[in-house]
């Protein structure tokens, strides 16, 4: 009997580490393209959009830099939204023109 629970085990843990793969990189093409629109646009300052491409490139070295990229991404992702929740698009004052 305790085979077959390891065996669910390491299924799980083969499940769980697949999804975390993905999820970074989800999480690094979220981050790029915040980035672009937000630097192409100008609705935010432009630290932000450094600090999104920041965060995406170190989603994307998530295998050689784990710790950092976690902690990169959940550091992006509460930033950028506190910045959208106290400043909202409205306030955001003049957009740069994309033409």
């Amino acid at each position: 009997e305790l085979t077959w629970i390891v065996g669910v085990f390491l299924l799980l843990l083969t499940l769980a580490s697949w999804l975390y793969h993905f999820a970074q990189l989800g999480t690094a093409v979220m981050a790029f393209g915040f980035g672009i629109t937000v630097w192409q646009s100008g609705i935010y300052p432009s630290w932000l959009a450094v600090l999104s491409w920041a965060a995406a490139v170190l989603a994307v070295l998530h295998v050689v830099l784990a710790i950092p990229s976690a902690i990169a991404g959940m550091l992006f992702v509460i930033v950028a939204g506190t910045f959208m929740i106290l400043r909202p698009l409205g306030a955001a004052g003049v957009l740069r023109s994309t033409t």
